[in-house]
Parts: structure tokens; sequence; C-alpha cells
């Protein structure tokens, strides 16, 4: 709910209780969700880009992959 979202995004920035003021039409907590959501997405991303990069590590260090070969 909106009430919610407002409520979580209050306790995670400073002067988060401004937040009510700030997102005072529809337009504006849509435009703030949107920019949430795009932000998760890319921090999501990111550690999934972590995470394969030390997978792969740990594979060439054990042994288990082997490096690419050039044609």
């Amino acid at each position: 709910s909106d009430r919610k979202f407002k409520e979580i995004l209050s306790k995670s920035i400073h002067d988060g209780h401004k937040i009510y003021e700030w997102l005072d039409t529809d337009e504006k907590l849509k435009l703030t969700r949107q920019l949430a959501h795009s932000v998760k997405l890319i921090y999501y991303l990111k550690l999934q880009q972590q995470l394969w990069q030390d997978y792969y590590d740990l594979g060439i260090k054990d042994g288990v992959w082997a490096p690419r070969i050039s044609k």
C-alpha cells in the first residue's frame, strides 16, 4: 500500500519524516515507486554479477573451470 511504502521510505532516509510532504501527489508517489524499483533492480543485478564472479574466481582457483582459450 502507499501508506506502507511511505512508512518504509521514511525510515530509510535522512529527514524521513518529511517524506509525507514530498510525496503529496499520486504522480510523485508513482515516480518514486518507479525509481525505487529501478534502484532495487540495479542492486540485484550487481549482486548477481558479483555472485557469478565469485563462483568463477573460486572455480578458477580450485581448477574447476578452465580459462578461456582464444582461437
